[in-house]
């Protein structure tokens, strides 16, 4: 009877080491390496990832030295940047493979002037951004997706720090030269003290604006919930003549804005509702669109 149980058990232990064999090699199969490879003035946050074999690799690339990440040697890429440093990602990789990214000089600088980067890093050194050489003008960055200010709004860039230079609106066109610096232009909000409004969950809807400048700049929150709505006739007595509406803002109800008096309005591509009698503004002879958003060309 031993001699028998120790002939079946034989085929079982061959068994459970071949299963194990194949198990490593499955293990080993489904998983490659990605590595970044080294080199001057920028540095990665890992130098390799072990991934699942058809999945994305992403690393966290820092340049310096003025360099900005604009391409890599891999086919299928995706560069997102978040102020002074960047998020490369490689799609659906297959084969373990070594990636050779590249660099341009060929750049323009954002300064915050006195506003701090989005990215967390604390840095008032101008921010580098990209040029492609293969067109005459070049894009100017959005701004409000760089820099922040508290109690302020942004307003766009100025090729003078105080304002006295040339004024370039967000994502549009400008003439660029090598080593230009764009500087970001803010104006201050206007206290919350001078609007009325409700609060429904994080949304707040401005119902009465009670200030008698004749600028407003409408901050994208109050009481702490995000600007969202202007509602019916809550600029309808008000001497203002210019009004600078937030980024959070979507919706503007009828006769929201129903204000002879106003000559100059700015808004963001993110209000998306708007009734037709909203805008009942006769002296209306300035509209300045600013862009949330916009896809290089």
């Amino acid at each position: 009877m031993k001699k028998r149980l120790l002939l079946l058990a034989l085929p079982l232990g061959s068994l459970l080491f071949s299963s194990c064999q194949n198990a490593i090699f499955s293990s080993s199969f489904d998983e490659i390496n990605v590595v970044i490879e080294q080199g001057n003035d920028f540095t990665s946050d890992v130098p390799s990832r072990r991934i699942k074999r058809g999945a994305d690799a992403s690393f966290t690339i820092t340049c310096q030295n003025g360099a900005a990440l604009v391409a890599s040697d891999y086919a299928d890429y995706s560069i997102e940047s978040t102020g002074t440093r960047y998020v490369y990602t490689a799609h659906s990789v297959r084969y373990s493979t070594t990636i050779v990214l590249s660099l341009s000089y060929h750049y323009c600088l954002y300064d915050g002037n006195g506003g701090l980067p989005r990215d967390g890093s604390g840095s008032t050194s101008p921010i580098a951004k990209p040029v492609s050489p293969d067109h005459l003008r070049a894009n100017a960055e959005l701004g409000q997706n760089l820099f922040y200010k508290t109690g302020y709004t942004f307003n766009g860039w100025n090729t003078n720090p105080d304002g006295g230079g040339d004024n370039i609106l967000p994502g549009s066109r400008f003439d660029f030269t090598e080593g230009l610096t764009l500087y970001a232009q803010w104006i201050l909000e206007t206290p919350n003290q001078d609007f009325e409004y409700d609060i429904l969950g994080k949304s707040a809807t401005i119902t009465k604006y009670l200030g008698t400048d004749e600028t407003c700049i409408v901050p994208e929150t109050l009481g702490g919930a995000e600007v969202k709505t202007i509602s019916k006739n809550a600029f309808v007595s008000s001497t203002l003549k210019s009004l600078y509406l937030p980024r959070s803002l979507t919706s503007l109800e009828e006769d929201s804005l129903n204000c002879s008096s106003l000559n100059e309005l700015s808004f963001f591509d993110t209000l998306s509702e708007v009734d037709d009698l909203s805008l009942t503004c006769p002296q209306l002879s300035k509209v300045r669109p600013f862009r949330e958003s916009f896809s290089r060309l």
